[in-house]
């Protein structure tokens, strides 16, 4: 017992064919040393109460032990008149010859067969535990391996059949699961996703598998929205293409995000410019143009050209609303914002807008006798007209006739007469319809009161031209549609809005309804002017 404390006890969780009293108690068993076999064991069983090898060597050398115990003991014989001492050497001698052989015997057909067999089945248990820890620790092969010894040695063990299966099926998946990853790292998703859909269906809690799925099924319906936003692009179809690239943006901000971003920008400048063409008679087409440049700016907020389109949408969408409301001050304010930068915005029709606040404000600077205010509107109202070409011709004559009564009524018949003259001149009317109308006939006079310089005369006889020359315009019939305005039906037939109150005698510009018929007086029709 003093020999077994003084040997030092590796950890319990060492291999118990490396423990000393493991070593020295086989080595017992191997020299017949029943007793010796059985205190290092027992103590070894100790350290190792689950040790089926231990508890297997253990019972062994107990069973020997046991043998020895029940073998026959020598008859003593009792002394004869031969030598006692030759006897008691022959005695001895045969003693010694059968203890030998019974030993011999004993140890050649049963204790070395049982320590064979306990050695293999140690050694089993040793591989099978190895071929286990492989399997936790993903070394398929290694496992495969293991458990293939142990079925080698034993074909029917249960533990090593089923360590087997479960090894080559890991060993399949984590194939392919390898391959799955390099489709994916190649961004191969169609391909990736097969694979790892195949080893859900056999181990669906493998390694994350079900998010790897979900994500590959993202990928691909990113990819098909990109292919589609970019196809749509191409064909400059920007509103089906915007709304690829957004619903892209909507799952992943990040996926192709520089190309993702560039196309969306591009796309929301192309169509908010698209639609500030449209614009004309009707401006609410500019409303999705500035949320167009809105957006745009969301991504490229210090764009300076895109700051000016959003600025000149705003602004004409805002000055036809005041318009509309009758707000001149703030009409002409927002207005001459765009038209000082784009004189053509809109197909012209900020220009025609602002023209009508500009005379409309006139109007009432008249009504309330402020005479210089209104001749100050009116002349802004013929700058913005004389900058319209031939189209604008109804606003030109219909601004210097205004000027011209504005000047008169502050007593200025001279700047009054010019401005009748210039209106006169400017429309060609008159000379195109005869010597012998009466529009001419007027216009005659008036020329020559002038020459006398009798003016009032002269002034007189350019209002009655100026009554001719609309009693006798050219006129279209017109059916007010819902939502139609007076300044929207202006600019469709290039007149002016006071022109049609005057032919239809509306009292309210504002009140027009739908169904309504109105007389579009053309007074100026390029066919008839000189040329």
């Amino acid at each position: 017992m003093e020999a077994l404390k003084e040997i030092e006890i590796p950890p319990e969780n060492g291999p118990v064919e490396s423990h000393p009293l493991y070593v020295e108690g086989l080595s017992h068993l191997q020299r017949g040393e029943w007793q010796e076999a059985i205190r290092c064991l027992s103590s070894l069983e100790e350290h190792y109460p689950h040790s089926v090898e231990v508890q297997t060597l253990l019972e062994e050398a107990k069973w020997k032990a046991s043998l020895d115990e029940k073998a026959p003991q020598p008859k003593r014989i009792r002394p004869s008149l031969l030598s006692h001492r030759l006897v008691k050497a022959l005695l001895v001698a045969n003693l010694i010859l059968y203890a030998g052989w019974g030993l011999f015997t004993i140890y050649d057909q049963q204790v070395q067969p049982a320590l064979a067999r306990q050695q293999e089945a140690a050694y089993r248990t040793r591989i099978l535990h190895e071929g286990q820890r492989e399997l936790a620790e993903g070394n398929y092969e290694a496992a495969i391996q293991r458990f293939q010894e142990v079925l080698a040695l034993s074909p029917g063990d249960r533990e090593a059949q089923a360590g087997l299966a479960e090894a080559q099926e890991m060993a399949e998946l984590a194939s392919l699961y390898e391959q799955s990853q390099d489709l994916i790292e190649a961004e191969q998703w169609k391909e990736a996703l097969n694979l790892l859909e195949e080893i859900a269906q056999r181990k669906s809690s493998y390694r994350g598998v079900t998010k790897q799925i979900a994500f590959a099924k993202r990928q691909i319906t990113l990819a098909n929205l990109f292919d589609e936003a970019e196809a749509l692009y191409q064909a400059a179809r920007w509103p089906e293409a915007m709304a690829k690239y957004e619903e892209i943006r909507a799952i992943d901000l990040s996926y192709q995000q520089s190309i993702v971003e560039d196309r969306l920008f591009a796309s929301y400048v192309k169509h908010g410019k698209s639609l500030v063409a449209l614009a004309g008679e009707d401006l609410e087409p500019l409303e999705e143009a500035v949320e167009l440049f809105e957006k745009a700016l969301t991504l490229r907020p210090l764009t300076p050209d895109l700051l000016v389109e959003r600025s000149l949408a705003r602004a004409c969408l805002e000055g036809g609303q005041f318009y509309e409301q009758g707000d001149w001050p703030r009409a002409i304010a927002e207005l001459k914002k765009v038209y000082e930068v784009r004189a053509g915005y809109a197909k012209g029709r900020a220009a025609q807008l602002l023209y009508e606040a500009h005379v409309a404000l006139g109007d009432e600077y008249v009504e309330a006798k402020k005479y210089a205010l209104a001749q100050e509107q009116y002349g802004h109202a013929l700058e913005v007209a004389m900058q319209g070409g031939n189209e604008a011709l109804s606003m030109v004559f219909e601004a210097h006739c205004k000027l011209a009564e504005a000047h008169a009524a502050e007593g200025e018949l001279e700047l009054a007469l010019q401005h009748y003259r210039e209106a006169f001149a400017a429309a060609g009317l008159g000379r195109t319809r005869g010597s012998g109308s009466l529009l001419s006939t007027y216009l005659k006079s008036a020329d020559a009161a002038l020459q006398e310089g009798n003016d009032s005369h002269a002034l007189e006889q350019y209002r009655q031209a100026l009554e001719r020359a609309t009693e006798h315009a050219r006129t279209l019939l017109h059916t007010v549609q819902p939502g139609e305005t007076l300044s929207q039906i202006a600019f469709h037939y290039h007149t002016t809005v006071g022109a049609i109150v005057a032919a239809n005698d509306i009292p309210d510009p504002s009140a027009i309804q739908p169904e309504q018929p109105l007389t579009i007086p053309i007074i100026f029709d390029t066919q008839e002017r000189e040329g």
